[in-house]
């Protein structure tokens, strides 16, 4: 059994840090194979990240999610993330869970259905993700497709335990055990931030994220990344593994100048 994940990032080498953390965070608590593709803007017409109207979207990948049924052939199951992601639970209990008659993806339920972090089921979602080329040119595809799943709990599926805990709210403690993954997501706070920018100041480059960076507001989260990102580079997974190919380059996205946190989708 393989577990495919896919990882939306961002496509500038903006978010080497959060990638690095990420993977390293999953190879260290999941105990089967797992196999990730990560998942971003492309110039190449071969490629799936390509020709996405991207206007709309208040992150670089904002949109990428909605097609990967279509990507992986509307065959088996995937498991989605944004790349701002720590996996502390093991992602073959996720992957395990089975879907309910009908149903086509699992989110994190409680009032407000979310997709940042996803199971699909993707032949269930055959009759219900419209053709790629639309997803692509539809610069609010993003908006609409995230409306039509959580206005039809037909379709839809919550999953069990935690494993989309928003800043690690709910948790007192984010290591006793019952925190599955954690979704530093209000992104003035990201701590990865605290890497990134300098790293691509010092190249004359810029963040995509133009608002204005905070403290987290939970030391501990800081220091959980902070651990983790060490441990990614003593056991290969450094940043720099992730900075393969040439920059996209640039494209367009709502501006975050003044955005003050949460929600982020």
């Amino acid at each position: 059994m393989t577990i495919r994940l896919a990882v939306a990032c961002d496509p500038n080498h903006c978010d080497l840090e959060s990638q690095s953390v990420l993977e390293w965070s999953v190879r260290k608590n999941t105990s089967s194979p797992v196999e990730i593709t990560w998942v971003k803007l492309s110039r190449d017409p071969d490629d799936y990240g390509y020709g996405w109207a991207t206007e709309k979207w208040t992150t670089s990948f904002s949109g990428l999610r909605w097609g990967l049924a279509q990507m992986y052939g509307f065959e088996g199951h995937y498991i989605y993330c944004d790349s701002d992601l720590i996996f502390l639970g093991d992602l073959t209990e996720l992957w395990e869970q089975p879907f309910e008659p009908r149903k086509v993806v699992m989110g994190k339920g409680g009032g407000s259905w979310r997709y940042c972090v996803s199971k699909w089921d993707a032949a269930a979602a055959l009759d219900h993700i419209p053709p790629l080329p639309w997803l692509r040119a539809e610069a609010g595809s993003h908006q609409r497709m995230s409306g039509y799943f959580k206005e039809r709990p037909e379709l839809t599926q919550a999953f069990d335990g935690d494993w989309n805990s928003l800043d690690g709210e709910g948790h007192g403690n984010l290591l006793d055990g019952s925190l599955k993954g954690l979704h530093y997501t209000s992104i003035n706070t990201q701590p990865q931030l605290r890497y990134a920018i300098p790293r691509l100041q010092a190249q004359g480059r810029k963040h995509w994220f133009d608002g204005q960076i905070k403290p987290h507001p939970r030391p501990d989260v800081e220091a959980l990344f902070d651990t983790l990102l060490a441990e990614a580079i003593e056991n290969g997974y450094g940043p720099q593994r992730y900075a393969q190919g040439e920059p996209y380059g640039d494209f367009k996205k709502q501006s975050l100048v003044g955005y003050r946190g949460r929600p982020a989708t």
